[in-house]
This record gives structure tokens, sequence and C-alpha cells, in this order.
């Protein structure tokens, strides 16, 4: 658990504190010590396939759900929000980024937004469990800079989440910003090419042409 403030609550001669479990709950407890760290709130967690840990609440750990895909997709939006020992949380949380106070406390909620989302995986995908099945789609974002909220999430493919990053290069084209990589694909040329050209400072309209094809 991690300590977020005290409040005026004495129990046994200690300043019972605010903090938040790794699993997300909130909890109000007295320190065992003086430092910021203090037991979880005895949550357990459920192992992925590919190791990592998903921490689940006391409220849910009894939930049909626990150890399905759309679980676990949920945990990890929720891990990467608001813990800070979550490696991604580097990405997320530290950059301001929540998830929707009242998805994040309350799956349900959560699950019934998501799978009424244009392109939705088959309701038996997302509740099968031992993650045994694995999608072309996730939780992605639309307005990047944004929350995990209502109107600000969809089901988006690799390729589009990818074209969602930050880090993307815009390019303007015809009074209109593009992606640089869809901007290529567009245009039927590589998007290393595309940047290529711009970098030697080539008009944009050139540097959209499709090499000359030989013999």
């Amino acid at each position: 658990m991690t300590l977020i403030y005290p409040t005026e609550e004495i129990y046994k001669n200690f300043r019972v504190w605010k903090g938040k479990c790794v699993c997300g709950s909130i909890i109000y407890r007295p320190p065992d010590c003086t430092s910021k760290k203090a037991e979880n709130c005895r949550c357990e967690y459920i192992r992925e396939s590919d190791g990592k840990r998903l921490y689940v609440p006391r409220s849910y750990q009894n939930h049909e759900l626990v150890g399905t895909l759309i679980y676990s997709i949920w945990c990890s939006i929720k891990t990467r929000t608001s813990n800070p020992n979550e490696p991604n949380y580097k990405k997320y949380g530290e950059k301001g980024i929540e998830m929707y106070s009242k998805w994040f406390e309350d799956f349900d909620r959560f699950y019934r937004y998501v799978k009424k989302l244009k392109d939705c995986p088959d309701i038996s995908i997302l509740e099968s469990k031992g993650g045994g099945k694995r999608i072309s789609l996730s939780i992605d974002r639309i307005d990047n800079d944004g929350n995990y909220e209502p109107r600000n999430i969809r089901w988006a493919t690799a390729k589009q989440q990818a074209r969602n990053r930050s880090s993307n290069v815009m390019v303007k084209w015809k009074g209109k910003e593009y992606v640089m990589a869809e901007l290529a694909e567009l245009h039927g040329i590589k998007n290393a090419t595309l940047w290529w050209r711009i970098k030697q400072g080539w008009p944009i309209d050139k540097c959209l042409r499709k090499p000359n094809s030989r013999g």
C-alpha cells in the first residue's frame, strides 16, 4: 500500500492514513511504521500467461469473471494509471493519465460500457480464462493525451494504436494533418522513404510520389 495523506483519526495511538493498495483499493489504516509504505489490503493476484501479476481487490476476489481476458484488461488499465511500481506507469499515471473513477471502482460498469463499443470482440473471447485466447484488438484512447473515460476509448488494432502514439510525426498535406505512417500507406510508399524525403527538405507533393519502377 502507498500512503497518501494522514487523516484526523487516531487508532490505538496511531494516526490513520488514507492509502492506495496496488490493486487500486482505497484503504484507511494506521501505518505500521513511519515510512511511506505499509502492507496491502490483503488482496490477491492472478498470474497472467506472460508472468505479470494483476492484483484483485478483496471485493472482487469471488467475481465470476476474475481471470478472464476482459478482467485482465481492466486490471492492467487500473495498474498502469495508478501504481508507481508498475513498469508502464511512467507512460500513463506519471503523465497524469487516469481511469474514470466509476470504472476504476467498478469492474461491471466498465465491462458494460466496453462491450457496447464498435468492433468489440466476441463475448466468449472476452470471458475466456487462462490466457488461451488472443485478440487483435485492445482498449485504446482516442485522444492520446486524454484519460480512460467515456467517449475517449475504443477497440483498436495494434496498427491503429501505433498511429495514435504521442511520439508519432504529424505531416500536413492539403490542409489536413496526417500521421506520417498513415500518409505513406495512403500513397503506397514506405514510411522510412517518406521520412527520408521530408528530412531532405523535399516539397510534400514530391515526397508523396511513388519511386519510379524499373524495367
